[in-house]
């Protein structure tokens, strides 16, 4: 079986090539296509980061799900957090200069001969598991980025002298350009137009009566609470591959006055993290002897989890655009936790 080291010697001269090539001056990041790797169930879409030159970048967002939640968030950068994106699962290869480079990846470099010097930029290989820092992907997902790249090279240099249909939203779920073996082609690729539909996400179980019958029989309190759960960008390694800690914070509208956030961590994945978060809320609510009469939220994540956790309660959920109180609330917090200022 091929070791790390044998799919490195394939990949970093390939990133290489990419990277000559430059495909972030003719491809913007929103411009997704599908690349469909034999042995994947469904494709990886890549996406081309580095337009504006300051972060370059290839990222290939694994399934038609995760590009759906890319292509969300492209959409509506309002609804979305920037961090929104260590949310979604994807591979990625950058090209970094060397002081903003992990010492293992210069490691891995020099030990295949390469130079390392002050203003280059080097290719870097990245796994981005949701809530968590991103590593070195496993020996089967450097498999995949070797033809994930080459395809990426083949479109790159075909744009100018062609046109595409980029991946976009069509009322089904996905629609546009994927790239697909075909052992009849001369490359051994073809590009196809293909169509995903949007599997629905499984439905959250509405708390019980019971369950929520504390919460219930609280006085009411004539405030509007506006809720959000924060990433903090201070990774903590005690598993593997290391977290980021979140915070399920519920802020009052009017003063801005922060009740005391609950701490909660992306393991054993995100979507059980945001699933639980509802029962969460109550529970604190309930211990804090708080029972708003209305909460705000923003993010789309949250809408199913908010409607099942308060379904049989007197609170009304309000969907909105703009939380100020809680925006500044959390930023604050962030710098506090971080050490910023």
């Amino acid at each position: 079986m091929p070791k790390e080291t044998d799919y490195l010697k394939k990949l970093y001269p390939l990133a290489l090539e990419l990277q000559k090539i430059a495909p972030w001056n003719d491809i913007y990041e929103r411009e997704l296509f599908g690349i469909k790797v034999p042995g994947s169930e469904e494709p990886l879409f890549a996406s081309v980061m580095g337009s504006t030159g300051e972060f370059l970048a290839v990222s290939f967002y694994e399934g038609v799900d995760a590009a759906h939640q890319f292509l969300r968030i492209q959409e509506d950068p309002v609804e979305s957090d920037p961090m929104d994106v260590l949310l979604i699962p994807h591979l990625m290869v950058s090209f970094e200069q060397p002081q903003y480079m992990e010492p293992e990846d210069i490691d891995r470099l020099k030990a295949l001969g390469y130079s390392v010097r002050k203003n280059s930029r080097l290719p870097v290989f990245k796994e981005v598991v949701p809530g968590c820092i991103h590593v070195l992907p496993e020996t089967d997902k450097l498999a995949q980025l070797e033809p994930l790249i080459e395809q990426v090279i083949n479109v790159a240099s075909r744009v100018g002298r062609q046109e595409f249909a980029w991946i976009e939203h069509v009322p089904e779920g996905l629609n546009g350009l994927v790239r697909v073996p075909d052992g009849r082609a001369k490359s051994g690729w073809r590009d196809d137009n293909k169509k995903f539909e949007l599997k629905p996400a499984p439905a959250i179980p509405p708390l019980s009566k019971k369950q929520v019958k504390p919460f219930n029989q609280l006085p009411r309190n004539n405030i509007v609470l506006q809720v959000g759960m924060v990433l903090v960008p201070s990774p903590i390694g005690d598993k593997h591959p290391p977290y980021f800690p979140f915070l399920l914070m519920l802020v009052e509208k009017e003063s801005g006055y922060v009740l005391t956030p609950e701490m909660m961590t992306p393991h054993p994945n995100v979507k059980e993290m945001f699933a639980k978060s509802g029962e969460r809320l109550i529970e604190f609510l309930t211990r804090q002897k708080v029972h708003p009469v209305e909460i705000e939220y923003r993010s789309a994540r949250l809408q199913p989890v908010l409607e099942a956790a308060f379904k049989h309660t007197s609170v009304t959920l309000r969907k909105v655009q703009w939380m100020s109180a809680f925006d500044d609330a959390a930023e604050s917090m962030i710098n506090h936790m971080i050490g910023g200022r």
